[in-house]
């Protein structure tokens, strides 16, 4: 048997707010985030895998505020992780 591929599809998404101190240096993003989405679709557990601390905290928290239609495997719900950028 091959593997199977996942992919989450988003249902809502939330924009992460610049720090007023990432607005004063001029910085952006991209902050690289590794999300388990629960059984319902909802994220459950976030991860940081690459960004600027400055930034890292705002992604974080918009990120926890998405959903996703939950993943089926055999018919059932699952939890899954998955890799997002902001």
């Amino acid at each position: 048997m091959g593997d199977t591929l996942f992919a989450p599809k988003g249902i809502k998404t939330v924009k992460p707010r610049l720090p007023e101190a990432a607005k004063q240096l001029g910085l952006k993003g991209p902050v690289v985030l590794g999300i388990k989405i629960d059984q319902a679709g909802n994220v459950a557990d976030v991860r940081l895998v690459r960004g600027n601390p400055i930034l890292n905290s705002a992604a974080e928290d918009a990120v926890r505020q998405w959903k996703y239609e939950p993943i089926l495997f055999e018919g059932q719900p699952i939890a899954v992780w998955s890799t997002v950028v902001c």
